[in-house]
């Protein structure tokens, strides 16, 4: 069998060759992938394009464009976990060296990352169903409100997703290959994702995880293997057993006495640098030893935390030993049905020089880039106890920068420094991404459906839930608080939530596996893994949602070819008795599709065009107000006719100081002297936090205006209950009237108003009982002194002030 049918998961959407008339040359046109491509390309351009530089300035665009701006003014890059990795503020550099430093300028870098997820889609297209697949997936990126508005905005989040594409593919085609180029291409992408963000650990976690659940499905689910299972290996796979094997035949031993003592070095090896690592870098926030000593305990033993860490030591030195004997009986002859083992195993040894000279250069370019060029090789150290980088001076050597990486991030995720619930990401998914949603549910579907006796399956499924349900019943009440600090969870339907992700990882996933479909199979476990740590992690934020939405957009695809694949059946087959039956369903599917488009389109235009920083839109999050633009302009208006130019003194002390530092970057005169505040300075221009509007030295000598940083809205959860209450509306009038029924159904219908009329309107509701937290804001005091007119403003002051240069000038060292 044929490599490239194996992994052709989706049949091409093939149609009928039209007459070469002028109307069937437009009817073969609109059915050229290409000419949908151009179409969809020509959006994808206005909408990523159009308005860019519009926007004010949000809070974490205005860090990275800084500290842009400051490695592009020659002062070097420092460093902080907060804003990720430096490839962000590389790129900004970049580009304000080409174009200048402007805000247009400034969101280059995320725009670009989001143009180029559609080349990298398009090489995706051998396991999406040819170019037709390519065309789907590009549409549901195109269409995506996700991915749109976060590629008009400056942050890692949209071009670390276009890399994951990239490291995904590349690592699906070294598999499928076992050649070299692609081996250098996901070791590269991955060394671009850990230099852009630290979550690329949750997708090498799915990597990881995904070879495990295969691997153990393989060797002991799937492990009756007949002969002719081989032919569904890879050509290059056969090819070398044979080599090494010199026939078919499965009974001779692999394994030779010495190759015993040479894996018992290795495992050695392995425990060894596991260990340095581990006490290198998470030795201070994972305590894996507490487990074994609550265990011991139990039995009446008392271990220390070194005792424990050697007894998990030897864990790790017999599990490394048997899983390199494993490794190397697989390289000589892979076991399994489908050699998942050996597949594997020959992938990394054939490249493992490759793989070698690939992570060299990996670290060489990781550690450059964070200690920009090998200048600046040292930074302090993180402080648990006082929560921020205050420890002692360390050598920047890479495994003390992933260091600081993971001790910052691991402490913002126990501080939930940004809370939410387990569920997230949920609403903003059925809300912003329903098309893609709604597909890859219909794919894993028709997963089931393939299966041989899919009522058995579905019937497993569900009566896992079920069993949940029963056991949450019986068991005694959950302490939701702990269960709160321990796992971010909250409610009981968190724990249905986590069985259905843990049902899609390693039931469908292996499932779709076995029936041909690897790609999606790899891509399922990809997305869930996701979306599952995501909604894990204490910090949760609206746009880590596109990394949900770029592998299960992938999926969507694949299963949209198979939707209009049957539909074009119609178009083959006009004379068949089920052609009215294929008419019907394809005119169901061109409204459906229809209907998604313009509700898609509707959602882009509110959330690019209409809505860019309203809180009302639920991917918008503490977004700042207009209201900075209007300082800002004041200042520099100020600046001119008073003649101080960027000498202008300006006091500004709280929540407004960023995005405000972006805009006011040229001002050398804003940072105020240690003893200076509201109620001291003299400055023309002041900006405080509003509640020290009031203090007297404002109140007597500056005008006030009252303005606003950011806002937010936190909406209260519908209540669910109440909304199943709607069937009233089929009882008896004067049920409805009075009494209980009543009081139910003009809840219901208040509960359905407050959903229509926001996805309606975009009118937002609040909780009554908390409106301070469901919608609140950022509130500042934007000062000017009484007596500007009459001291910096008059024909003395102006006639000895030094003229005002508007050029930069060049000031010796």
């Amino acid at each position: 069998m044929n490599d490239e049918k194996i992994y052709s998961e989706v049949r091409p959407l093939r149609l009928a060759e039209a007459p070469d008339t002028p109307p069937a040359r437009v009817r073969a046109a609109l059915r050229s992938p290409f000419t949908w491509m151009a179409l969809l390309i020509t959006y994808v351009l206005f909408s990523r394009l159009w308005g860019l530089s519009a926007k004010v300035m949000h809070h974490d665009e205005s860090l990275f464009a800084y500290y842009g701006y400051w490695l592009f003014r020659g002062n070097g890059y420092d460093y902080q976990p907060i804003l990720h990795g430096p490839v962000l503020q590389w790129l900004s550099a970049f580009f304000f060296f080409l174009f200048g430093d402007d805000q247009w300028t400034m969101r280059i870098p995320s725009m670009l990352g989001g143009l180029l997820m559609f080349p990298v889609a398009w090489c995706w297209r051998r396991y999406l169903g040819g170019a037709a697949g390519a065309v789907a997936v590009t549409g549901l990126i195109a269409l995506s409100p996700s991915i749109a508005f976060y590629a008009r905005f400056l942050r890692n989040d949209v071009p670390y997703l276009t890399a994951t594409m990239w490291t995904a593919l590349c690592l699906v085609r070294a598999m499928q290959t076992a050649r070299p180029k692609y081996v250098w291409g996901a070791i590269l992408g991955a060394t671009l994702m850990f230099c852009m963000m630290e979550s690329s650990i949750f997708f090498f976690a799915a990597c990881i995880g995904y070879l495990t659940t295969m691997l153990l499905a393989d060797l002991i689910i799937w492990r009756n293997r007949k002969q002719e299972d081989e032919k569904t290996w890879p050509r290059w796979l056969r090819d070398e057993t044979r080599r090494w094997s010199g026939s078919w035949p499965d009974t001779r031993k692999t394994l030779r006495p010495s190759d015993y003592l040479y894996c018992a070095l290795v495992a050695l090896t392995i425990t060894a640098a596991a260990g340095w690592l581990f006490h290198r870098i998470f030795y201070a926030t994972l305590h894996i030893y507490t487990p074994i000593q609550v265990l011991l305990a139990k039995a009446g033993l008392d271990v220390t935390p070194r005792a424990a860490n050697w007894m998990i030591a030897f864990v790790i030195l017999v599990t490394a030993y048997l899983l390199s004997l494993l490794v190397l009986s697989n390289i000589r002859r892979p076991r399994g049905r489908y050699g998942i083992a050996g597949w594997f195993s020959r992938v990394v040894w054939l490249n493992r020089w490759h793989a070698v000279a690939a992570i060299a250069v990996a670290v060489i370019i990781y550690t450059a880039i964070f200690t920009t060029l090998f200048t600046n090789t040292k930074a302090v150290s993180f402080d648990h106890q006082l929560r921020d980088f205050k420890g002692p001076e360390m050598a920047l050597t890479p495994v003390q920068i992933y260091k600081n990486t993971w001790d910052y991030w691991w402490d913002q995720h126990k501080l939930h420094r940004i809370k939410g619930p387990f569920h997230y990401y949920l609403p903003i998914l059925l809300l912003y991404e329903l098309p893609i949603i709604g597909l890859a549910l219909l794919g894993w579907l028709r997963a089931l459906k393939n299966t041989r006796r899919p009522w058995l399956h579905s019937a497993l499924l569900l009566a896992m839930h079920a069993l949940l349900g029963l056991l949450i019943w019986v068991i005694p009440p959950i302490d939701w608080e702990k269960m709160d600090k321990l796992f971010h969870l909250t409610h009981p339907l968190h724990l249905f939530l986590i069985m259905f992700y843990a049902q899609l990882l390693v039931y469908i996933s292996p499932m779709l596996f076995r029936q041909g479909r690897r790609a999606e199979s790899f891509i399922t476990y990809w997305g869930v893994t996701s979306l599952f740590a995501y909604s894990y992690a204490g910090e949760k934020v609206p746009w880590l949602t596109v990394h949900t939405v770029g592998p299960l957009a992938l999926l969507a695809g694949t299963e949209l070819v198979r939707l209009a694949s049957s539909c074009a059946a119609f178009v083959r087959d006009k004379q068949s008795q089920k052609a009215s039956a294929t008419s019907l369903r394809r005119t169901v599917f061109l409204i459906i599709a229809c209907a998604a488009v313009l509700y898609q389109v509707r959602n882009n235009h509110l959330l690019l065009f209409v809505h860019p920083w309203s809180p009302a839109e639920r991917l918008v999050y503490n977004h700042t107000s207009p209201d900075i633009n209007e300082a800002a302009a004041m200042i520099d208006n100020i600046a001119q006719t008073t003649n101080f130019g960027n000498k202008l003194p300006v006091l500004m002390q709280g929540e407004m100081g960023w995005p405000l530092h972006w805009y006011l970057r040229d001002y050398n005169n804003i940072i105020a002297p240690v003893g200076e505040s509201a109620e001291n300075t003299t400055r023309p221009v002041v900006m405080v936090d509003w509640q020290m509007a009031g203090v007297p030295n404002l109140r007597d000598n500056y005008s006030i205006r009252r303005m606003k940083v950011r806002e937010w809205w936190e909406p209260e959860m519908l209540d669910i209950s109440a909304m199943a209450d709607l069937y009233l509306l089929l009882t008896p009038l004067e049920s409805r009237d009075t009494g209980i029924n009543a009081d139910r159904y003009k809840l219901a219908r208040q509960e359905w108003a407050k959903l229509w009329r926001y996805l309606a309107y975009r009118e937002i509701w609040i909780d009554p009982a908390n409106s301070g937290w469901s919608n609140g804001a950022n509130e500042f005091a934007f000062c000017v002194r009484n007596d500007i007119d009459e001291r910096l403003m008059t024909y003395e002051w102006l006639a000895v002030t030094p003229k005002r240069p508007d050029i930069p000038a060049f000031v010796p060292y």
